[in-house]
């Protein structure tokens, strides 16, 4: 599920979500313990890309000192190292430190859904934080799946160059016979036009099997 979906889910917290917990070490999302033991801690704020849990991390990571206590300003500030006097961070203090514009939104939406229907803010970013977690995971896996198809691209590229050596290497002149103006010269541009098509729709493949899944 996007996380514009889970957001959207979280609207029917309002009505059932009663004060925000003071106290108590509440049990954080799945990704809570990648991100959430330094940010309780106050020792690391994260970085552009949420330090090493990713953004959904240190989502969870305000979330958790949330729980043990923290208010909401302080919870920000020592979490992301960012100011939110109301409880709610500036979109361009939390896009600077997300890598993906997207994920900057969806954060500080579900601040602003928490003080707009009184949910408990923790709770709320549990949810943001555990669906950009699954956001992060999932990239992970997409590009792992397409690394391969790139490396056969780049392969494939070079293999006409590589023809030409060897070719080279037996004693023939390969360069003379694709540069005589005829023939030669001709397969020559329909090879070249040939790989430059290749690569452009392998490009739009790639570029499609990116963009599978992402809300528009």
């Amino acid at each position: 599920m996007s996380v514009s979906a889970r957001l959207a889910a979280v609207r029917g917290l309002g009505a059932t979500a009663g004060p925000r917990p003071a106290g108590g070490a509440g049990r954080v999302g799945r990704a809570g313990g990648v991100g959430g033991a330094r940010g309780v801690g106050g020792a690391g704020v994260v970085g552009r890309a949420g330090g090493a849990g990713g953004v959904g991390g240190a989502v969870l990571g305000v979330a958790a000192a949330l729980r043990a206590g923290a208010s909401p300003s302080v919870a920000w500030d020592r979490c992301w190292g960012i100011a939110a006097p109301d409880g709610i961070p500036a979109l361009a203090d939390v896009a600077a430190r997300c890598g993906d514009p997207r994920h900057a939104a969806a954060v500080v939406a579900g601040a602003r859904l928490a003080a707009r229907t009184g949910a408990s803010l923790a709770v709320v970013l549990e949810r943001v934080g555990a669906a950009l977690a699954d956001d992060e995971a999932v990239e992970v896996q997409r590009r792992a799946a397409l690394a391969g198809p790139r490396s056969t691209v780049r392969v494939l590229s070079w293999l006409p160059l590589a023809g030409v050596g060897l070719g080279w290497s037996l004693g023939a002149d390969p360069v003379a016979v694709l540069l005589d103006g005829g023939g030669g010269t001709a397969l020559l541009a329909g090879a070249a036009l040939l790989t430059w098509a290749g690569r452009a729709w392998s490009g739009r493949l790639v570029a499609a099997a990116r963009g599978a899944g992402v809300d528009p």
